[in-house]
């Protein structure tokens, strides 16, 4: 873990915005989880759901024009199991993992991890 932290810092030392922040993150996740899909998001301004990064395995399934789906994954409405989280205890991380059967989750918020 300590690892992967100091790759995430000396990797954003050069970033130059945001979003290339985030892909950084997201790829040093992904590595670390061992995942092949994943996406960073934030909850915006007006309470909805901005993707800031996806994994490309994302991208490669998506059927529709980047353009359009771009456009789509930003400012989304909250919903589902998630959205109490992400609402109500405006945790500052969530990390989610689904494996099998198991969900494990971990937020900043003193969620724990459930099994």
């Amino acid at each position: 873990m300590l690892h992967a932290i100091n790759e995430v810092f000396q990797e954003t030392l050069t970033c130059e915005s945001e979003r290339d922040v985030a892909r950084t993150c997201l790829a040093v996740a992904e590595k670390l989880t061992g995942s092949k899909f994943g996406f960073i998001g934030e909850v915006n301004a007006s309470g909805c759901f901005d993707t800031i990064a996806i994994s490309n395995p994302g991208w490669d399934v998506c059927k529709m024009p980047h353009s359009q789906a771009t456009r789509l994954i930003k400012n989304m409405e909250l919903r589902g199991i998630w959205s109490r989280t992400l609402i109500l205890q405006a945790p500052s991380w969530l990390l989610v993992t689904y494996q099998a059967l198991r969900v494990r989750f971990a937020g900043s918020s003193g969620l724990g991890f459930r099994e």
